[in-house]
Parts: structure tokens; C-alpha cells; sequence
């Protein structure tokens, strides 16, 4: 379930890139009329804009906090990604914002695979039968005379 749709967008900003980072604020109402703020961070690319994280502070909160992609904030976040392109205009200006002072590190890139590990090594043949005792081969039936 999705938190912010029963809240109310107070505030959009989005922030040009300067450093690198286009960033998009977000402030909401939420329904005990807190103050909630969003700042969604995408990294210049070659392709374009990508996503990177979402930074979240609630009223009171001096600093922001990642908030984690998987788990309950996965929804929040797509619908803010999709809101922050479909909003027409900003409603405070970009030049001196405060969401320009958020910085984050940028994500590493996955490591290389490294060189593909050695197969295994062939099983050992099995060992080979001993001889059968008493003269008997593995496969032969046994008639005991006093039986029948």
C-alpha cells in the first residue's frame, strides 16, 4: 500500500544538475498534517538520467535518511519516480534550495566477474570387485542342497 496517496503535495521542486546529481524535491502533508520531505536523486548518464536513491526527513528531523528500494518504501518511491515526471512546474524556485546541500555518494558499479572457477575434478573410478568367497561370482545363484 502506498502511504502518499492520502497525502497532500505541498511543494515541488526539480533541481537542475550541477554536480552531477538532478535532484527532485518533494514535500507533503501527510494525514496528521506533518511535514514530510522527499528528495529523489538521479545521476547524469550517457542515456540520460538514472535513478540512484530517495532521501526522506520528517518534521523535527534535522538530517535525511536513505530510505531502502525493497521492502515498504518500494511503492512511495516508483510513485514519486512517476510523479516527479509528470508534474508540470516547480513551485519554489531551484537557486539556493536547500535540497542542492544533500549529497550522496554515488553507487559503485557490480565488480567484474572474475575467471570462471575450474571444473570439477572427475570421480575416481569405482573400485573393482574382489573375489567372490567361496567361489561364488557375483550374480550367481546359491541352491544349498539341504534345502531343496
Amino acid at each position: 500500500m502506498n502511504p502518499l496517496l492520502g497525502w497532500r503535495l505541498q511543494h515541488f521542486v526539480a533541481i537542475p544538475s550541477k554536480d552531477d546529481w538532478h535532484r527532485n524535491y518533494f514535500q507533503f502533508l501527510n494525514k496528521q498534517k506533518r511535514r514530510e520531505e522527499f528528495i529523489q536523486l538521479f545521476g547524469e548518464t550517457i542515456g540520460g538520467l538514472s535513478y540512484e536513491c530517495t532521501a526522506h526527513r520528517k518534521e523535527g528531523e534535522d538530517t535525511y535518511v536513505l530510505l531502502n528500494e525493497r521492502g515498504p518504501w518500494s511503492m512511495p518511491i516508483t510513485f514519486l519516480i512517476d510523479l516527479g515526471m509528470k508534474l508540470p512546474a516547480n513551485t519554489q524556485s531551484p537557486n539556493g534550495h536547500h535540497a542542492t546541500s544533500v549529497h550522496v555518494e554515488r553507487r559503485g558499479r557490480a565488480p567484474e566477474p572474475g575467471p570462471a572457477p575450474p571444473p570439477p575434478a572427475p570421480r575416481p573410478a569405482p573400485p573393482k570387485p574382489k573375489s567372490a568367497a567361496y567361489g561364488f561370482t557375483v550374480g550367481e545363484h546359491v541352491v544349498y542342497p539341504e534345502h531343496g
